[in-house]
């Protein structure tokens, strides 16, 4: 066999093993505990820690502010979550704290008062626990950062870096190879699946849209799959009966309920 050949025969081999080992997907909770709290906020996350079991990974989201703190928030404008105007990367991240992340509109005041966080927060958060942050880079160049950040916590090995962009994640394994990536798609195509195993990601994230039916094609060179993001329960029994790895959801205690019977 030659060299190419062997090592994606070890890496379906690895694959496969973890599969048997774990069964049951992983539940990652979008934007923090979003459907109960402000989402990407520190509320957000506790209330996903306070779950039991707590979920593998609390998801958020990054982008930077004028002064160049990684500031978690799903849009790179405050509007919809605070109801102010105004562009994250124009706005200094003193400016951002000023502002009410509460998210009004959807939980009226019960939240009010609630600060935007900025990235080591959010791992502050997690950091006596066994639960991860998948960290989705929203702005380009941010790898560089939250890299630095990572090291210097000496947490490389216990996040995940994720991003529809394939030059955040191609930069990302060049500076750090152990840092684990995923890969952000709609769905399952054999180009997909192509350019995840050519970015070196560790994971492939597909749109609830896509077809579980193409859960092979990832795991047959060696990638795990999450799918993102499923509230209702059927589609998540669906997905977990498919054998997907980990399933991002607002509610991850209804997941965590729905996959393992808890």
């Amino acid at each position: 066999m030659k060299p190419a050949g062997l090592w994606m025969g070890i890496l379906m081999l690895i694959s496969s093993i973890a599969h048997a080992a774990d069964p049951k997907p992983l539940i990652i909770a979008h934007r923090g505990y979003s459907r109960v709290a402000p989402e990407n906020t520190l509320a957000a996350a506790r209330r996903a820690l306070a779950v039991n079991p707590p979920p593998a990974y609390i998801e958020i989201d990054l982008h930077r502010s004028s002064d160049g703190v990684l500031v978690v928030s799903h849009d790179d404008n405050t509007l919809r979550a605070t109801g102010v105007d105004a562009l994250i990367r124009e706005q200094t991240f003193e400016r951002l704290r000023a502002l009410d992340a509460g998210y009004a509109k959807m939980f009226g005041g019960a939240f009010q008062g609630e600060k935007i966080p900025r990235l080591e927060e959010m791992l502050d958060a997690v950091k006596d626990t066994s639960v991860g942050i998948m960290i989705e880079c929203k702005q380009l160049l941010l790898e560089d950062a939250v890299i630095g950040i990572l090291r210097e916590r000496n947490e490389v090995g216990k996040h995940v870096l994720a991003s529809f962009d394939e030059l955040t994640l191609y930069r990302a394994k060049q500076l750090e190879p152990s840092l684990r990536t995923l890969y952000l798609v709609d769905s399952l195509s054999p180009t997909a699946v192509w350019r995840a195993r050519d970015l070196r990601a560790d994971i492939i994230g597909v749109n609830l849209k896509a077809n579980p039916a193409d859960l092979p094609k990832a795991y047959d060179v060696g990638l795990e799959v999450w799918v993102w993001t499923v509230d209702d329960p059927e589609m998540m029994k669906s997905w977990a009966a498919a054998g997907v790895d980990g399933i991002i959801t607002n509610d991850p205690k209804l997941g965590i309920t729905t996959v393992r019977g808890s």
